[in-house]
C-alpha cells in the first residue's frame, strides 16, 4: 500500500473521531464548534505533526471529565500545532526542543514508566546521532526506496533520546506508537553507530507502518487478552504483537541480505549483514509458525505475510 495513502487514512480517522466526538456532544460539548471544526479542516487537510495526534488522546480525557478549560486549551494547541503541514526534523528529548511534548508523548509512548527511564543526551551524543540519522536515510534510500518512502510519509519526527540502566546496558532501542502518530524515538544509548540506526530506523518504520495500517481495520483479530509463546519470543504476548515481530523479522531479514551488496563494503561488514539477514530471517519463520497455528489474520495481514514469506524465502 502506498505508505502517503496511509498517513491520509490515519488523519481521515482521527478527523472522524473528532468530528463523531462534535456530533454527538452537540450543545454540551466542552469545546467550542469554531475551535474543533478548524482542527478538523487541518487534520484532513494536510499532514499533521506528532503533538496533534498526543493531545487528540489528552482531549478524549478532557471531554470525558468536562474539563472544559482544558478541552478548549487542548484544541487551540492542536490548532497551533497543525497550522503548517509537518515537515522532517531530528530533534533532542529535552524541554526546550520539545516544549509540553517534553512530557506528553512519554507518558502516552511509554505508558508503563511515563517515561522515567528515557533521559536528555549531551550535546556531543546527540550531535553524533543526528549526523548518523541523516547519513542512515541516505543509505536506507539506496539500499531499499521502500522503506524510505514510508519514512518520508509516516515519520516526521525523530526524538534522540537516552537511557541506561545501572549496569550499562539500554532501557529501549526504539519506540512508535500510534499515540503518537509521526514520531519515532530512539535511544542512542542503544544505538551508538550509523549501522544500528541504520537498522534501527528500519525497524520502527515498519511497526509505524502496521500501526498505520491497522488503524483502518484490525490486522490481527485475536483478544487482545490472550497471550501467545513461539519461539521467536520467549515471554508470552497477544498475537498483535507476535504478528508485529515477525513481519518486523522479515523486513530487517531483506533489509539486510540487500544491504550486504553495497558496493564499496569490507569483507567484514559484508559478512555480518548476511549472518544478520539468516539470524532474522529464522525468526521471521519462528513467529511465522505461531501465526499460521493461531493468528486470526485479516486478508491485508495475510497478504503481507505471504509477500514477506515469497520474499525471504529466497535469502540464503
Amino acid at each position: 500500500r502506498d505508505p502517503a495513502l496511509i498517513e491520509q487514512d490515519v488523519r481521515d480517522q482521527l478527523a472522524s473521531s473528532l468530528s463523531h466526538i462534535r456530533s454527538v456532544l452537540g450543545p454540551h460539548s466542552p469545546v467550542s464548534d469554531d475551535a474543533l471544526g478548524k482542527v478538523i479542516a487541518q487534520i484532513r487537510g494536510y499532514r499533521q505533526p506528532p503533538g496533534v495526534m498526543a493531545r487528540y488522546f489528552d482531549l478524549i480525557q478532557a471531554v470525558q471529565s468536562q474539563n472544559i478549560e482544558m478541552a478548549e486549551r487542548l484544541c487551540v494547541e492542536m490548532h497551533d500545532l497543525g497550522r503548517e503541514p509537518a515537515v522532517f526534523s531530528v530533534v533532542r528529548y529535552d524541554p526546550v526542543s520539545l516544549g509540553d511534548d517534553f512530557e506528553r508523548l512519554p507518558r502516552l509512548v511509554f505508558a508503563e514508566t511515563q517515561g522515567r527511564h528515557i533521559t536528555t543526551p549531551s550535546d556531543e551524543a546527540f550531535g553524533r546521532a543526528n549526523r548518523d540519522v541523516l547519513a542512515a536515510l541516505d543509505i536506507i534510500a539506496q539500499t531499499d526506496p521502500r522503506v524510505r518512502s514510508e519514512i518520508d510519509a509516516l515519520c516526521s519526527r525523530v526524538i534522540l533520546a537516552g537511557g541506561k540502566r545501572e549496569d550499562g546496558t539500554a532501557t529501549f532501542g526504539g519506540v512508535t506508537s500510534l499515540l503518537a502518530w509521526g514520531c519515532m524515538f530512539l535511544n542512542i544509548d542503544a544505538q551508538r553507530d550509523l549501522n544500528s540506526i541504520v537498522m534501527a530506523m528500519t525497524h520502527e518504520i515498519t511497526h509505524a507502518t502496521l500501526l498505520g495500517l491497522s488503524a483502518v481495520e484490525p490486522l490481527v483479530n485475536n483478544p487482545p487478552h490472550q497471550n501467545y509463546t513461539s519461539p521467536l519470543r520467549p515471554d508470552a504476548r497477544p498475537m498483535d504483537g507476535l504478528y508485529h515481530a515477525t513481519i518486523v523479522c522479515a523486513r530487517m531479514s531483506n533489509f539486510s541480505a540487500l544491504w550486504s551488496h553495497e558496493p564499496g563494503i569490507t569483507a567484514a561488514d559484508r559478512e555480518q549483514r548476511e549472518s544478520n539477514a539468516l539470524r532474522t530471517r529464522a525468526k521471521f519463520y519462528d513467529g511465522k509458525h505461531t501465526v499460521d497455528e493461531s493468528g486470526d489474520l485479516s486478508k491485508t495481514a495475510r497478504d503481507i505475510i505471504d509477500e514477506c514469506d515469497a520474499v525471504i524465502s529466497q535469502i540464503g
